[in-house]
């Protein structure tokens, strides 16, 4: 206000006294007097122009806020585009600098954000070690490869009857239901056996699925005659208390250390023939929550307190009872370790342990956990792992990537086969309208086989994995090291009392198993970088091509936003206060609008501030 004031008292005097110093041209005047008024005003105004020449345009105005932000700017290289004084090839040069250093710090940015959306999981060890005590013991699953005993039917002899044709051939009606129901679990099924049942009509094909399991058991080796002798925490039990019968696609089996039916299956969506393994064991501490005033011996599946114990077993096999025709040429037993909640299907994952050798298993636990933050922020396509619950199986309660796959397989089979294998889960008629029936034709068997095929070729081709079915992100599972010596107990016995020659027809394995280690250290899925390590990294990239900060991005965010706008807000007002000195001006010498040429005040420059 009192610049104005002594601008309007400076021009009051400048009106008293002309000045000719002006040689600026005006239009209209038509006397001395006049001109000379005129001419005065034009030089006042000019002064105002030349005072605020840095804010003549809006690419100066611009320009100036630049070059402040270059003056406090903490970015390297920008300072030197914007400082005073400065050759154009110097500012050109540091312009390409900058951004060649944005450029790449962009894509490395990049880079990185990649990582972390597709492959945001890394697996480690666990920092501490778990003792054996920590861990179930495995589930074991012990397979004969003597599907039918010879002295319970005599496959091969009904083979040889059907080799040849079937138009002489008389059969007994009990034997051939067996040899009809029981064909899928033979390596050779008899040549004309269907076309001999068709003739009969007295075999009725439901019924022989129905009475699958009644037959193969009364066919297979008992548990008393295959599991001679148990031995567990060091002291012999009777093996029948221990182990379970369990069908799987190697026939009748024996599982120790197995969940109950009512844990592993929808027992709702069964049908009532396929058999299911149950005993009165219900799992406790299986998830690591330890109920108070709980003794070890009341926690199932059962576990270990050292390395040192573990489960012993005498297995035996009569030579009698073996048909080479169902069989094959080899006599072993197969012996499956998997976790209580996976369904045992041997012929994928076996340790084949052979006739009179004694065995040692020792066992390695894979045991897989997954952080809290990996489950809870990261979605299930991301972290590549199934928390339990999280999908629902037809079959299964308990979700494992074994169980997903046969779920899946069992599913696809009967959809192109119509049919499903004897080991594989049947749906009850009520739910479906229809039937399952066990496949049990040449064509029903090996369209079951192509399916199984047909899906592998899928994970070949990458156009599923493992049959869609994605790991359990909560898991374990188990390895073991073999070693073997051979094992004569019909010598030793003959030395110790004596024995009998019937003895020599009886075949002994004897296997031990137990953990190799007192202590294992299990895998943990982790993040690769949480938000943390993601925003720690990239600060190291700006930080290293452009020394950027938080601070450095406030700075732009201030300089493209506050400081403009309050900047816009001060040319404002400037531009308003210089219109109105100038209006008092044309006033003070007493122009009309007619008179004075506006060409010198419509171009006023938009100051900045």
């Amino acid at each position: 206000m009192e610049k104005r004031v002594s601008m309007e008292k400076k021009m009051e005097g400048d009106n008293e006294t002309p000045s000719n110093a002006s040689n600026d041209k005006v239009p209209f005047p038509t006397n001395e007097t006049t001109k000379s008024r005129f001419a005065n005003m034009a030089s006042r105004v000019m002064k105002m122009k030349r005072r605020h020449s840095r804010y003549e345009r809006p690419i100066y105005a611009f320009w100036e806020l630049f070059s402040d932000y270059s003056d406090f700017s903490t970015i390297h290289g920008v300072r030197y585009m914007g400082e005073k004084k400065r050759h154009w090839i110097e500012r050109l040069f540091w312009l390409f600098v900058v951004i060649i250093s944005i450029v790449v710090c962009s894509f490395l940015v990049y880079k990185t954000w990649l990582k972390w959306q597709n492959t945001p999981v890394i697996v480690t060890f666990s920092e501490e070690s778990t003792p054996v005590y920590e861990i179930p013991f495995p589930s074991i699953t012990v397979c004969s490869d003597l599907k039918i005993r010879q002295t319970k039917l005599n496959y091969t002899d009904i083979w040889h009857k059907l080799y040849y044709g079937y138009e002489n051939v008389s059969i007994n009606l009990d034997h051939l239901r067996m040899v009809h129901s029981l064909s899928p679990l033979c390596d050779e099924v008899p040549k004309y056996l269907e076309d001999y049942v068709k003739k009969m009509g007295k075999v009725n094909e439901t019924n022989a699925d129905v009475q699958f399991f009644s037959y193969a058991k009364k066919a297979a080796p008992r548990l008393t005659d295959l599991l001679h002798r148990c031995t567990w925490h060091r002291q012999e039990v009777k093996c029948s208390d221990i182990f379970h019968e369990v069908l799987t696609d190697e026939g009748i089996c024996y599982s120790f250390n197995y969940l109950n039916a009512s844990e592993i299956y929808n027992e709702q969506m069964l049908d009532e023939s396929y058999h299911v393994t149950r005993h009165n064991k219900k799992s406790v501490y299986w998830n690591g929550a330890r109920i108070p005033n709980m003794t070890e011996s009341d926690i199932y599946p059962y576990r270990v307190l050292s390395g040192s114990e573990g489960l012993s077993i005498d297995l035996r096999l009569y030579e009698w009872d073996i048909d080479y025709v169902c069989s094959g040429p080899v006599q072993s037993f197969k012996i499956l370790l998997h976790s209580a909640d996976d369904v045992p299907q041997m012929k994928k994952y076996y340790y084949r342990i052979p006739l009179d050798h004694d065995t040692v298993l020792s066992v390695r636990p894979n045991i897989m956990n997954t952080t809290e933050s990996l489950l809870t922020n990261y979605e299930t396509a991301q972290r590549k792992c199934i928390v339990d619950g999280e999908r629902r199986l037809a079959f299964f309660k308990k979700y494992t990537q074994r169980n997903c796959q046969l779920d899946n397989l069992t599913l696809r089979t009967f959809r192109r086969c119509h049919c499903v294998t004897f080991a594989m889960p049947r749906l009850q008629a009520q739910l479906t309208n229809s039937s399952w029936p066990i496949c049990r034709k040449k064509d029903e068997l090996k369209c079951a086989r192509n399916v199984e095929y047909w899906l592998m070729q899928q994970v070949l081709n990458k156009t599923a994995i493992s049959y869609g079915c994605l790991p359990a992100c909560r898991s374990i599972s188990y390895d073991a090291e073999i070693s073997m010596a051979k094992l004569d107990r019909y010598n030793h016995k003959r030395a110790m009392n004596g024995t009998s020659k019937l003895e020599r027809k009886r075949r002994y394995t004897r296997v031990f198993i137990s953990f190799k280690d007192e202590q294992f250290f299990s895998s943990r899925r982790a993040e690769v970088y949480t938000k943390i390590d993601f925003i720690a990294n990239c600060g190291g990239i700006l930080g290293l091509f452009m020394g950027v900060s938080i601070l450095s991005i406030v700075e732009v965010f201030y300089f493209s936003t506050l400081r403009l706008g309050c900047s816009l807000r001060k040319r404002r007002l400037i531009k308003k206060r210089r219109l109105q000195q100038i209006k008092i001006l044309n006033e003070q010498n007493g122009a009309t609008s007619e008179q004075i040429n506006h060409s010198d005040y419509d171009n006023l420059p938009e100051m900045t501030y």
